[in-house]
This record gives structure tokens, sequence and C-alpha cells, in this order.
């Protein structure tokens, strides 16, 4: 019964999101079409350390780090940067999925 119940409890927030999710084309739809881009992409700028400075200890520097985390990844979910990034990100993953099916 609790297995049911943890499995009732995981879908309905599931479908709440699912809800929220439109139907149409937006402007936002682009942006939500690259978060691949940003999700593969951002460990690169993670790594060159410059988020471990003394100010990010303070409640501005934290606003700031947040505000600047929101642009850069509007920014990396843009269609310039996916097309820059199409030919590493995708096509050897369509080879491969080629080669692995046979069509």
């Amino acid at each position: 019964m609790t297995t049911l119940a943890t499995f009732a409890c995981s879908l309905t927030p599931a479908a709440c999101f699912l809800a929220c999710v439109p139907r149409h084309r937006t402007w936002f739809t682009p942006l939500g079409a690259g978060t691949l881009y940003a999700y593969l992409l951002h460990g690169f700028l993670a790594q060159t350390g410059w988020y471990g400075g003394v100010w990010l200890r303070h409640p501005t520097g934290a606003a700031t780090l947040t505000l600047l985390a929101a642009a850069l990844t509007t920014a990396l979910c843009t269609p310039p940067v996916r097309h820059l990034c199409q030919a590493v990100l995708e096509k050897p993953l369509r080879r491969t999925l080629t080669q692995l099916t046979g069509r």
C-alpha cells in the first residue's frame, strides 16, 4: 500500500508539470528546444573557477550570480549558440544511431 501511495504522490507533480506545458508555440519554445545545449555547455563555464570568489559570500554577490546564471543559461539556449555547436553535439549522435540501427 505504501508503494502505491508513493507512486501516486510521484504522479501528481508530473501531471501538474505537464498541465503547465503549452500546447502551442510561444516565444520561449526555441529556448526550450535548446536546453540540451545549456545542460552540456555550462560545464565548460563552471570549470573556469570564476565563481569561487569572496564576493559570493554576500547577498548581493549571490543575487548577482543568480541573475548572471539565468542570463547565461538563456544565452546558451539561443539559436546562434545551437547553430555553432550543432555539428559537435548532434551530428555524431545521429551517425552513431544510424550505425546501430542500420537505417
